[in-house]
């Protein structure tokens, strides 16, 4: 009998603390929205940031922590903290998945993709607004519809696939936004970026005129009225009529500072300042400049941002990699449960379509950490200073709390030693590079290179030598003018790896993909 109160008793504890749980988290998304409501973003951005350490703590699903996650990335969009943002999203959208709202997922892709956006990432953006776009249909969401349309509009005209853009103008008409001032504002600026795109400037003349005139009678938004201008001016500049489009990205500049719109704001000041020194006029183009790269950096914390991505592409691959998987083992089952060879076959290539869309998404990531890599390089560049001495063979022993002599100080001034080491590709192709060797050129011992790389990055030397590695060898199987005669061994090979077999393990353990595969989708793009 004892023992059964006793079982009670701890199941009441357990009740109690999960009870507990959930009241705290709604409390912080209570004080959260309050704060909001206030105005009051610094406040509700700490209070919302709370959830992102209930986040990393419980791995229970929690429909109330996952819309509290989804309402801080929109508090931090709100006041243009985009970066902040995007981590919010992230977990919110994990956190979708486990508690199965669809919804939330929605809305997060949606909004990740705005941010990618802002960041000139058009592909990126495009990708993850088609994604939403596909789930609004299934979740029936017509207002989602409407303003996933509107986004995809504007971003294939910026990547120029007018036909696409066509496509989805015909949509956002389908799906027509519930106000009808602002879906009016839409239309009109939309078919003024096709017809920019297409180079029909006299239409779309008509059309950024008829746009910017609905946001004066109706009273919209600042941010429309400078993006209206921003377009126009563009569209000047194209034409070569530089005095004019100077003047739209002045009226741009003073509709986004009346309403503290930042990111049309920056995106104006970069225009005027591009657009002045093809002009010649040097100390205008500095002075723009400078008000660029200084709204820039207080918005567009590039180093924080690669930072946050790399967690979403953590988020990505391991959806990924489950699909992929499935996809494989549904092939290759496939051939032993289905005797009819027509049957067969058609089940093989539908899986196989949809094996490589996945793949693709890969590659896809792939080359955006290529990418990031190489803006983290040009940063790196920028900033050689070195602050700290680095420590040397002397200052380690060997003992178990030596790892206490690596202050974070010291720490940030090895990695960036080190990360200076692993730029240059011919060190780190050569096959005798290894961890004594970087150990040596950055002046320190194999212990606090070691710990440094895995206090920073959360893995060991090899991972972090075979990533750098990889990531070279995934660019020359992509360069076919200047690598395609060389086998995939032979690009092993060159990029440090011993054994062709050690290469491909690395590369799919890396990638998702072998590097054949990697090759050929590669060459078929």
């Amino acid at each position: 009998m004892t023992g059964k109160i006793f079982i009670i008793y701890l199941l009441c504890i357990s009740f109690c603390s999960v009870c507990t749980y959930a009241n705290e988290t709604a409390d912080v998304v209570r004080l959260g929205k309050q704060a909001e409501s206030q105005a009051d973003y610094g406040t509700a951005i700490r209070c919302y940031t709370r959830l992102i350490n209930e986040c990393n703590e419980s791995s229970k699903p929690d429909t109330t922590l996952c819309k509290g996650l989804l309402a801080g990335g929109n508090c931090c969009a709100s006041c243009n903290r985009y970066v902040e943002a995007l981590q919010f999203y992230t977990l919110a959208i994990e956190q979708a998945e486990k508690c199965g709202r669809l919804g939330v997922k929605l809305s997060c892709l949606n909004n990740i993709g705005s941010v990618y956006a802002l960041f000139n990432d058009f592909e990126r953006a495009s990708h993850y607004y088609e994604e939403a776009y596909n789930l609004a249909i299934k979740c029936k969401n017509d207002k989602m519809l409407s303003i996933l349309a509107i986004n995809l509009v504007k971003i294939y005209s910026q990547l120029g696939d007018i036909k696409t853009a066509k496509e989805f103008l015909h949509q956002q008409m389908s799906y027509p936004h519930p106000d009808k001032y602002i879906n009016q504002y839409y239309v009109l600026r939309n078919q003024g970026m096709i017809a920019k795109a297409d180079n029909n400037y006299s239409l779309a003349e008509s059309f950024f005129e008829q746009a910017k005139e609905t946001v004066k009678r109706h009273n919209l938004g600042k941010d429309d009225l400078a993006d209206v201008f921003i377009e126009m001016g563009e569209m000047r500049k194209q034409q070569r009529r530089d005095t004019e489009a100077v003047a739209y990205f002045a009226n741009a500049i003073t509709a986004a500072k009346s309403g503290n719109h930042l990111f049309q704001l920056q995106e104006a000041y970069k225009k005027i300042a591009d657009t002045y020194k093809e002009m010649n006029m040097n100390d205008s183009a500095e002075h723009f400049q400078s008000l660029y790269a200084e709204l820039s950096d207080s918005i567009f914390n590039q180093r924080m941002f690669n930072n946050i991505k790399n967690n979403l592409f953590k988020y990505e691959d391991r959806v990924n990699n489950e699909h992929i998987g499935f996809l494989e083992n549904t092939i290759g089952g496939l051939a032993v449960v289905i005797s009819t060879a027509v049957a067969f076959m058609l089940f093989v290539l539908y899986h196989n379509r949809k094996l490589r869309t996945a793949h693709k998404l890969l590659i896809v990531k792939n080359e955006e950490l290529i990418r990031q890599a190489r803006e983290n390089r040009i940063l790196r560049e920028v900033d050689k200073t070195r602050t700290a001495e680095i420590p040397n063979n002397d200052t380690a022993t060997g003992k178990d709390g030596d790892s206490n002599l690596l202050t974070e100080e010291k720490r940030n001034e090895l990695v960036k030693a080190i990360l200076a080491v692993m730029d240059n590709t011919e060190t780190i192709s050569n096959p005798e590079f290894n961890l004594n060797s970087l150990s040596k050129m950055v002046g320190s011992n194999s212990k606090y290179v070691s710990l440094a790389i895995k206090d920073t990055y959360q893995k060991n030397f090899k991972t972090f030598l075979n990533e750098y590695r990889i990531r070279e060898a995934s660019i020359r199987l992509a360069d076919k003018e200047n690598y395609g005669m060389l086998t995939i061994s032979a690009i092993g090979e060159c990029v440090g790896f011993t054994s062709t077999n050690g290469f491909i393990i690395a590369f799919k353990k890396i990638v998702g993909m072998t590097p054949s595969v990697y090759k050929r989708l590669k060459e078929e793009d």
